[in-house]
């Protein structure tokens, strides 16, 4: 039997390196020294346990942690997303994007038209109110939308509810009701949603008429962008020692030792056996990194036409904001010099 001579931060450093990461969680060192397996003298036999329990701890804290399990540092390659998912743009091909252009272009004129339940044309009552019955250019809507104002209050509380009629989203409602204009919007709508414990998700939202091939041409280019190059699927065998143990942490209540599991195995299994518990183990952990927490590329992707003008209407209302304080600012030192003040009025 082989000794090692690794005191323990050594050995830390060591588990760090074998497990790729750049700094194992406290809770964990903790819980492997508690345990006896993290200390000093450990042989072969001994360091191989080390490093399958730990591994096993790892899992454990990234999903209560709701992390990304088995994404490693290298393969974050953009910021989380957030709730709302990653945005992706999808490749379509010009007879698609020219038929919803057109059919946007209708309904757009339709929201002049609008109705609510007691017959009252609300948007063409909205213009006449607030935009003197005319539409607005571009310019002259962002200055509007920049602007909070009764006005901006009354577009917004409109916007909101037409939007959900129409199924668009409320900035683009908004614009249309100011200028005519009919929104850029696409056939096909592909966003990935990451989860710490739910399967990351390809959520694709595709107008019934969309050709089947153009939805799944988008599928395979955002599951290839997602996976990389490693699409290998686990085998038959492999899923099945995933079952196995995680059947016998059910009816066991803990899990075994990985030297007992193995017998077990071998015994149910005797034409799927394995010689050496470390070898089971780490076929257990790639099913486990495989099936439950994937190694996958968060994929940098830009905002949705709709989020990039949320996003600028909020940088216009910041600069207006802005632009009001000052001017309110200038005026109270014009009046009262350099006297403190609590609240503008």
């Amino acid at each position: 039997m082989v000794y090692t001579n690794m005191g323990l931060e050594e050995l830390r450093r060591w588990l760090e390196k074998r497990l790729r990461v750049e700094e194992l969680p406290e809770p964990i060192w903790t819980k492997l020294r508690d345990r006896r397996f993290a200390r000093e003298g450990l042989d072969e036999q001994e360091l191989a346990d080390l490093e399958i329990e730990a591994r096993d701890f790892l899992d454990v804290y990234r999903a209560a942690s709701g992390q990304l399990a088995s994404a490693t540092k290298e393969r974050r390659t953009a910021a989380d997303p957030g709730e709302g998912g990653q945005y992706i743009e999808v490749e379509l091909g010009d007879y698609e994007r020219q038929r919803k252009r057109a059919a946007t272009k209708v309904l757009a004129r339709y929201v002049g038209l609008n109705e609510d339940a007691q017959g009252n044309k609300v948007i063409a009552d909205f213009r006449q109110r607030w935009l003197n019955g005319n539409l607005l250019n571009p310019e002259q809507a962002r200055e509007f939308l920049g602007k909070p104002t009764a006005a901006s209050d009354a577009l917004r509380g409109l916007a909101s509810r037409w939007a959900k009629f129409y199924g668009w989203e409320q900035e683009d409602m908004a614009w249309t009701i100011l200028t005519g204009e009919a929104p850029h919007l696409e056939p096909l709508d592909v966003r990935v949603l990451y989860h710490g414990l739910r399967p990351t998700r390809i959520v694709m939202t595709a107008e019934h008429w969309l050709p089947a091939e153009a939805v799944e041409r988008n599928f395979r280019d955002t599951q290839r962008r997602l996976l990389g190059g490693d699409r290998r699927r686990p085998s038959v065998r492999t899923l099945a020692v995933l079952e196995f143990v995680e059947d016998q942490i059910r009816s066991e209540g803990t899990r075994l030792s990985w030297r007992k599991l193995l017998r077990r195995w071998n015994a149910q299994f005797p034409d799927w056996s394995y010689d050496d518990a470390a070898n089971f183990h780490r076929v257990y952990h790639r099913a486990l990194e495989k099936v439950v927490h994937p190694s996958l590329r968060l994929i940098g992707g830009k905002l949705s036409p709709a989020e990039q003008r949320r996003r600028q209407r909020q940088i216009e209302e910041g600069r207006e904001t802005e632009a009001l304080f000052l001017r309110r600012l200038e005026a109270h030192i014009e009046k009262h010099g350099n006297q403190p003040f609590t609240k503008i009025t």
